[in-house]
C-alpha cells in the first residue's frame, strides 16, 4: 500500500502513545570528508511528547528539544538547519523549523504537506544531507517523510525508535489493549504495517549507505513495536529490551516511553552523523 494514498485514514485513526549493545556507528559508509555546508537534523517525538507553553503544546523545553539542539550546535556550523516536532494528546503535530524558529506551527495527520515541505525546503541542494530520528508516532512519521521527499534529497540516516502507526493504533484500541493485558490489538504491538515489504525496500533504497536503523523493545506489551520478519527488513534492526530492565530481569514500566530516552540511541545517532560527515 502506498502510504501517500492513506493520509485520509490518519485523521480518523489518531492514536494514543505514551510520552515519552553499543552500535557500530562506523557502518555508515563514507566517501571521505563530505565537507557539506549544512546538514539538516530532524527529530520527531511521539504521542503526548509536547511540553505545554503559554501558547499551548510545543516541542520546546522537552528533553528531545535539548538533545536535538546539542546536535544542531555541533554539526550546524554557521547555518544550522533543523526541524523538531512533537504530537499532543489529540494527535496533532506541532513543529518548529530553523527557517522560522520563533514560530510553532501546527498541523494534523491528514494535512502533513506543510510539515514535509518545510523539511524539503531546508534540504534543497547537494550541501544539505538529511538525518532523521523519530520515536513512536515520530518513528512512523520519519518513515513517511523519507517516502515523501523528492529523489534529489540526500537522506543519510533514518532512526525509527519503537515506531507505531497511527493508522493501526488508536486511542480506543490502545486502551482496549491495556485493559485486556495487551492481548487484543496487534496494531499497537508491531512495526508499522502500512508500509509493505515493497515500500520498505524502497525506503532502504532511499536512505543512502544502509542508514536506516530500526529499534524496538519487547518489554511493554500493550504498546511496542517489533521486528519486521517478511524479508524486507531495514538495514539494521535492534532489540533494545535488555537496556530497559530494572532490578535485574524485571522490565521497566512503560518501556515504550523509556526507549525514547536511551542514551545508546542518541549516542549512536550522534556518532553516526559524525562518521557520515567524516568528522
Amino acid at each position: 500500500m502506498d502510504p501517500r494514498q492513506s493520509l485520509s485514514v490518519f485523521a480518523l485513526a489518531a492514536g494514543l502513545l505514551l510520552p515519552g549493545c553499543a552500535e557500530d556507528s562506523a557502518s555508515i559508509a563514507t566517501d571521505g570528508v563530505r565537507n557539506r555546508a549544512s546538514p539538516v537534523v530532524v527529530t520527531l517525538g511521539g504521542f503526548n511528547s509536547c511540553a505545554i507553553g503559554p501558547q499551548g503544546p510545543t516541542p520546546r523545553s522537552t528533553d528531545r528539544w535539548t538533545r536535538s539542539e546539542a546536535l544542531s550546535n555541533r554539526f550546524g556550523g554557521s547555518d544550522p538547519r533543523w526541524v523538531r516536532a512533537c504530537f499532543d494528546r489529540a494527535s496533532r503535530l506541532h513543529f518548529v523549523s530553523s527557517a522560522n524558529p520563533a514560530v510553532v506551527r501546527t498541523t494534523t495527520l491528514d494535512a502533513l504537506g506543510p510539515f514535509f515541505d518545510s523539511i524539503a525546503s531546508l534540504t534543497e541542494g547537494a550541501a544539505h544531507p538529511l538525518y532523521v530520528q523519530g520515536h513512536s508516532y515520530g518513528g512512523w512519521l520519519g518513515m513517511y517523510l523519507v517516502w515523501y521527499l523528492p529523489q534529489s534529497t540526500d537522506v543519510r540516516l533514518l532512526f525509527a525508535v519503537d515506531p507505531i502507526s497511527p493508522a493501526h493504533c488508536t486511542v480506543s484500541s490502545y486502551l482496549l489493549a491495556l485493559s485486556t493485558a495487551g492481548t487484543s490489538l496487534a496494531g499497537c504491538q508491531r512495526a508499522p504495517s502500512d508500509f509493505s515489504a515493497a515500500d520498505r525496500r524502497y525506503l532502504r533504497q532511499r536512505v543512502r549507505d544502509g542508514g536506516w536503523r530500526h529499534y524496538f523493545q519487547r518489554n511493554f506489551l500493550p504498546l511496542r513495536s517489533s521486528a519486521y520478519s517478511d524479508g524486507a527488513e531495514p538495514h539494521r534492526s535492534y532489540d533494545l529490551s535488555p537496556f530497559l530492565n530494572r532490578n535485574g530481569a524485571r522490565p521497566s514500566w512503560n518501556a515504550h516511553g523509556g526507549i525514547a530516552e536511551l542514551s545508546v540511541v542518541w549516542y549512536s545517532f550522534e556518532a553516526s552523523i559524525a562518521t557520515d560527515l567524516g568528522l
